[in-house]
């Protein structure tokens, strides 16, 4: 498999498919996280160039894999910016409200690793208001600084954090 992708890849770099290569890159990389191999999708990442000629999704895609593996590697400021990239370069109607609420529930956790606590306004948006609530409500247990209230948001979104693939960082927040 990984030998077909880099012969696929080569030949879409040497025949010039922008689109085509960035698209194999964020198929590798998606597969990658998906079997949590972040090393394997971090070496990807610095190897590769991602081409510049592209649709916004296709680099909205590339920034949301590469903010998830700077988040894994404790890179908090880098992950942020990815995400904020990915954010920016989204379609911004309906069809991608997924991709919207994965980036911002990854993004809302960076934040809170690198202290920061994020906008309540993020959390009343039509689009987020019931997919963020276990984040809101983290949010709210990080900001009054109660472990208590925090552990009860563990307890009862963990399934939700585990699902979002976001428990692992969570659990970053406390040890």
């Amino acid at each position: 498999m990984h030998s077909l992708f880099l012969q696929a890849l080569r030949t879409a770099t040497l025949r010039h498919l922008d689109e085509t290569q960035a698209t194999l890159l964020n198929e590798r990389l998606r597969s990658l996280l998906h079997a949590n191999l972040y090393d394997q999708a971090e070496k990807l990442v610095a190897n590769t160039k991602f081409p510049a000629g592209v649709s916004n999704a296709s680099h909205a895609r590339y920034f949301y894999y590469t903010g998830r593996i700077k988040a894994i590697q404790l890179e908090y400021t880098e992950a942020l910016k990815s995400l904020q990239n990915a954010i920016r370069k989204a379609p911004q109607n309906a069809v991608a409200a997924g991709f919207q609420q994965s980036a911002h529930k990854l993004l809302v956790v960076v934040q809170l690793l690198l202290g920061e606590i994020p906008e309540r306004s993020l959390f009343r948006q039509r689009m987020f208001r019931k997919a963020l609530l276990p984040y809101l409500r983290l949010a709210q247990a990080v900001k009054v600084g109660d472990l208590r209230q925090f552990q009860e948001v563990m307890t009862e979104c963990g399934a939700q954090f585990k699902a979002d693939k976001t428990l692992t960082l969570i659990f970053r927040y406390v040890f």
